[in-house]
């Protein structure tokens, strides 16, 4: 049995809480994720960080691809400019998570 799992809808944003803990909220209202660790450097944390605060963009931009490519499935084969189409909602997620 499939269950679907639950997600905290973005936008989501970083704060730098305190020098040891770096914060992934919904807009201060509640806690997403709270990144520490005494092993990894702080620029790995804040990377991290920074790509968690991606998620609900990233899963949007694939759901979006899917939909567009399940409703193709049925009219043959896709033409250029529909490829192309969703390779720049691709690129757009990827550079956003990227930039982050």
């Amino acid at each position: 049995m499939k269950t679907e799992s639950k997600h905290t809808p973005g936008p989501w944003e970083v704060t730098n809480a305190d020098k040891d803990t770096i914060t992934v909220s919904k807009r201060g209202v509640f806690t997403v994720a709270a990144l520490w660790s005494s092993t990894q450097p702080r620029y790995e944390q804040e990377a991290n960080a920074l790509l968690i605060s991606q998620a609900p963009a990233l899963l949007d931009a694939l759901k979006d691809i899917h939909d567009r490519l399940l409703g193709l499935k049925h009219f043959g084969p896709m033409s250029t400019n529909t490829i192309e189409d969703l390779l720049a909602i691709a690129e757009q997620a990827v550079k956003k998570a990227e930039e982050a």
